[in-house]
């Protein structure tokens, strides 16, 4: 289906400027399903396509209009999934803190720690 997004021919041979949308419209697609591995090269065929449009005469304004609005969706889908990551890599880090070293009371009220530095992990062969 990208070969076909791509060549052009799941949209009957469509211009340059409706391969571009499409190309922002799949890049949507793997931003919001993955792999993001694959968004680098969605990118550089719409920025070559993009350059070969800028390089004829001015698109008409409601091929820009598209454009911009769906480059400014796609980015902020990208900031929000980055904002996600950020905020998984902060959540284990916690996690992996707080299961590194426990802090419980006495029955006098102090507190106590226990935590894996300098002790002994179980483990099976």
């Amino acid at each position: 289906m990208i070969r076909a997004l791509l060549d052009g021919s799941l949209l009957g041979g469509g211009s340059r400027q409706d391969r571009v949308l499409a190309l922002l419209d799949e890049e949507r697609r793997v931003i919001l399903e993955g792999p993001l591995s694959r968004l680098a090269p969605l990118v550089a065929r719409r920025e070559a396509e993009i350059a070969d449009i800028l390089a004829g005469a001015r698109p008409d304004e409601d091929f820009l209009a598209a454009l911009r609005a769906k480059a400014a969706r796609n980015g902020r889908l990208l900031r929000a999934s980055l904002a996600g990551a950020r905020a998984a890599a902060e959540t284990a880090t916690r996690a992996r803190r707080a299961a590194e070293r426990l802090r419980i009371y006495s029955a006098d009220g102090r507190p106590v720690e226990f935590g894996s530095e300098g002790g002994t992990r179980d483990r099976r062969a």
